[in-house]
């Protein structure tokens, strides 16, 4: 899970991602269908820590890719999660 956070770092600023987010059909929609697949478990820390990668993933297509408090607030909750 910890990789796909270090994916979205990688992309959020990009001008792609900017532009159309995880659109269906986007570059990216894979990538949060992926997300998305992983609070499917039952494993209860495991579908927290996905659900607030949902959560970071959306945000950043409303900032534009841009850290804001509520999203600096929401990866130190995810990063608190063993």
């Amino acid at each position: 899970m910890n990789d796909l956070l270090c994916e979205l770092d990688d992309f959020r600023l990009s001008e792609n991602f900017v532009k159309y987010g995880f659109s269906s059909g986007g570059k990216y929609n894979e990538w949060i269908q992926k997300a998305k697949s992983l609070s499917q478990t039952s494993i209860k820390k495991e579908k927290r820590k996905a659900n607030i990668l949902v959560l970071i993933a959306y945000a950043y297509v409303t900032s534009r890719g841009k850290n804001t408090n509520a999203i600096e607030a929401m990866r130190i909750e995810y990063n608190e999660i063993l």
